[in-house]
């Protein structure tokens, strides 16, 4: 936790937190890793029976934003992409 401090009089803390920030992985700043991307298409995997599946997530549902809570998400996904093979996804976050 930081103390605060005058931005007018002690501007290289504020340079030194912004590049901080900027120089984080998108885990270190709390994106979910178990979520990626190929392209413009978001998906998981999860292993089934010692075969990795693809999960394909297809829309965002609901999402419960919260800083102290599980900030729940709900996707509708699809196996591999096959529409046919609709499933709900819920992904909470947990504090460690």
């Amino acid at each position: 936790m930081s103390g605060s401090f005058d931005v007018n009089k002690d501007s290289q803390i504020f340079i030194s937190a912004i590049l901080g920030f900027l120089w984080m992985s998108e885990e270190e700043l709390g994106f979910n890793p178990t979520i990626m991307e190929d392209g413009n298409k978001r998906y998981t995997e999860i292993q089934r029976n010692t075969q990795v599946e693809r999960l394909c997530l297809e829309e965002l549902m609901k999402r419960q934003r919260s800083a102290a809570g599980r900030a729940t998400t709900c996707w509708e996904a699809s196996l591999r992409g096959k529409l046919e093979d609709r499933l709900a996804i819920k992904d909470s976050w947990e504090y460690e």
